[in-house]
């Protein structure tokens, strides 16, 4: 299961990642990561940016009632 319960109501994927690895203690591609929410769609996507490492960072959030999933492919490079 993907652990958002360990982030702010709305994050980052950066903020997601970290999280993440933290919790599986290996590496973690963002390009999988990114899918896998895509293919979810349990999650919304704010209009809201915030700035993050020179940039600005696209803000996301669990759907209210989301079904919440468990992944069974590895997510480690």
């Amino acid at each position: 299961m993907m652990p958002i319960f360990c982030l702010p109501e709305r994050f980052t994927i950066a903020q997601l990642k970290s999280v993440t690895e933290a919790i599986i203690e290996k590496p973690v591609q963002r390009k999988s990561l990114m899918h896998r929410i895509e293919v979810s769609s349990i999650f919304n996507i704010s209009d809201e940016k915030i700035s993050s490492g020179g940039r600005l960072a696209q803000l996301y959030s669990l759907k209210p009632g989301a079904d919440l999933m468990n992944f069974e492919r590895n997510l480690s490079s």
